[in-house]
């Protein structure tokens, strides 16, 4: 995912919108990961390859940077787009993870 600003033509990253540490967004993102993990229920039908919370977290932590992050922007908020095999098998598809706007502190100009 690239973005763009649309006035100046020029590429927009993470760190340009993002109103706090590559430290907080690292956190958040390992947050809302480890959120939507824990939305499965069963842990049998999770896509995650991690075997828990903490792992997850942890994976998502790790994984998390302003330049390495693919993440996408709808109405709502933005969303992460992991790849099969990044956070879980090829069977499982893309990890669609979403961060509403109330919950990420964006600067706009």
């Amino acid at each position: 995912h690239y973005l763009f600003d649309l006035n100046t033509g020029k590429e927009v990253t993470m760190a340009d919108l993002f109103d706090g540490t590559e430290e907080q967004f690292k956190e958040l993102i390992a947050t809302k990961v480890k959120e939507h993990f824990l939305s499965f229920e069963d842990p049998e039908y999770s896509p995650y390859y991690a075997a828990d919370a903490d792992e997850v977290y942890d994976s998502a932590y790790e994984g998390a940077a302003f330049d390495l992050v693919p993440i996408g922007f709808n109405e709502d908020g933005l969303y992460i787009d992991y790849q099969p095999y990044q956070m879980g098998p090829y069977a499982a598809g893309f990890i669609d993870i979403d961060i509403s706007y109330d919950d990420i502190n964006l600067k706009w100009d």
